[in-house]
């Protein structure tokens, strides 16, 4: 259980981007405004969502960073 393991659970996501957004895997997306504030994990890579004639936005999978590791207060690379 997260409360044993001494963390937050994950707060997975759903994104929606322009067209066009260059979003790949293990990018970070920080949310600045709105609702929803904090960094995100982009877990996949965006799929294309198509209206009746044309591609309308892009969307796919994220998760919530920790506040420790966005901030950079912890590297889980190990790299500086």
């Amino acid at each position: 259980m997260p409360v044993q393991a001494g963390r937050a659970p994950d707060r997975p996501a759903v994104y929606w981007v322009a067209p066009g957004t260059d979003l790949q895997p293990g990018d970070h997306m920080q949310c600045i405004d709105g609702p929803v504030v904090g960094t995100w994990l982009i877990r996949t890579a965006p799929d294309r969502a198509q209206n009746m004639s044309r591609l309308h936005h892009l969307e796919g999978q994220a998760v919530e960073v920790a506040p420790s590791v966005a901030s950079g207060a912890i590297n889980p690379g190990g790299v500086g």
